[in-house]
């Protein structure tokens, strides 16, 4: 524990000794800046992850650095220091805890959001583990930390994307918002399965047992090979293979997706099923972001077996005409979160922009930055 002055005081938890954060992190992670991936449960598992893998012989640490204002917490940084460099997506410095998992938008902790609190936990970092540098990843734009973070003196922004998809009001809107050649492409795979013989099903639940977890885990998994294999030579694919069994083994938070899957309160679960075996799937978080009621869908995946039928498509589709057919959606907003795969804009989606800030972190030379909120 450590005073940062102005009454405040800074203290690192260790992975360990997580659980006792429940109190200070339930009334935080409600904030209008928060996802479901800052919400006491995500991160409870993620921990887990972070405290069974074995990064930590590499001079990986985590620390979660509460700090409070006259008594009361403020805010939360949970920060992974990697202490020497690892390879060139592990870079020495500080970071979010998150980054090597499936988790979309990082943040730090906070209801209302406050630079002193934020610059306190960055300043104890520095200092408890001697690294300067600091690289705060996949942080949301308009965000009240990202904005913070990209004014910092010295500080520079790289922008990668995300896609979602506010729901019109119905779906007459919705049809005219895309494109004729994806009404055509659904139209066509709608016809190209029933003129196979192939009956194609879409169900949508909020259960999800561990074997189904893992069968479609593997799906996902094997549609990945399959791309891997048409796009690299024999001797690419071994040294990615290597390189992925070897981060694998250090960072036990590879399994964190199958994991969420089935760990989660209510999950979100669509399957499209051929003849009664699952060809398509997609898992997705209720979240409320902004107080949006935003579905999150963070594995996608099919079996190219299906392919010709685009069951991932015409999937979503049908869910989503579902959605609005009655003019009462559930949803506000489907985010499709990180990445530009072309499904996403066949469905109607826009980008948004995701930033990592990177600096080099010097309190003296941040002290406009660090001003009362």
């Amino acid at each position: 524990m450590a005073e940062a002055g102005d009454g405040y005081r800074v203290t690192g938890v260790g992975p360990r000794d997580f659980s006792q954060l429940e109190d200070a992190w339930r009334p935080l992670d409600k904030g209008p800046d928060m996802s479901a991936f800052q919400s006491f449960e995500w991160m409870l598992l993620a921990n887990e992850n972070v405290a069974a893998e074995r990064a930590s012989r590499l001079a990986v640490r985590t620390r979660y650095y509460v700090v409070e204002r006259a008594g009361t917490p403020v805010l939360i940084a949970p920060l992974r220091v990697h202490l020497a460099p690892i390879s060139p997506g592990h870079r020495r410095g500080v970071h979010l805890v998150g980054r090597n998992g499936p988790a979309d938008y990082l943040n730090l902790v906070y209801s209302e959001f406050d630079p002193r609190a934020a610059g306190a936990a960055l300043t104890a970092a520095v200092k408890d583990f001697g690294v300067s540098s600091v690289r705060l990843e996949r942080m949301l734009v308009g965000t009240q930390a990202q904005e913070w973070a990209r004014g910092l003196v010295g500080s520079t922004a790289s922008v990668s994307e995300a896609v979602r998809l506010v729901l019109p009001s119905s779906t007459a809107e919705y049809s005219a918002m895309l494109s004729k050649s994806t009404r055509q492409n659904i139209r066509t795979a709608w016809n190209r399965a029933r003129s196979d013989g192939v009956h194609l099903e879409v169900s949508i639940s909020s259960e999800l047992n561990a074997a189904e977890a893992d069968a479609l885990a593997q799906l996902k998994r094997r549609r990945e090979v399959s791309r891997n294999r048409r796009k690299s030579s024999g001797v690419d694919r071994v040294v990615a293979g290597a390189r992925r069994a070897y981060f694998a083994s250090l960072f036990a938070s590879s399994d964190e997706a199958r994991q969420a899957m089935t760990r989660t309160s209510r999950p979100w679960v669509l399957r499209v099923h051929a003849d009664g075996a699952v060809c398509a799937f997609a898992f997705g978080l209720a979240d409320n972001l902004g107080g949006s009621r935003t579905l999150r869908l963070l594995q996608v995946g099919i079996d190219d077996a299906f392919a010709r039928y685009s069951p991932g498509l015409i999937g979503l589709h049908h869910f989503i005409d579902e959605e609005l057919e009655h003019g009462r959606p559930h949803w506000d907003v489907i985010d499709f979160t990180r990445g530009e795969e072309r499904y996403k804009f066949q469905l109607g989606g826009t980008s948004h922009g995701l930033n990592t800030v990177s600096l080099s972190w010097r309190p003296d030379l941040q002290a406009s930055s660090l001003a009362d909120p």
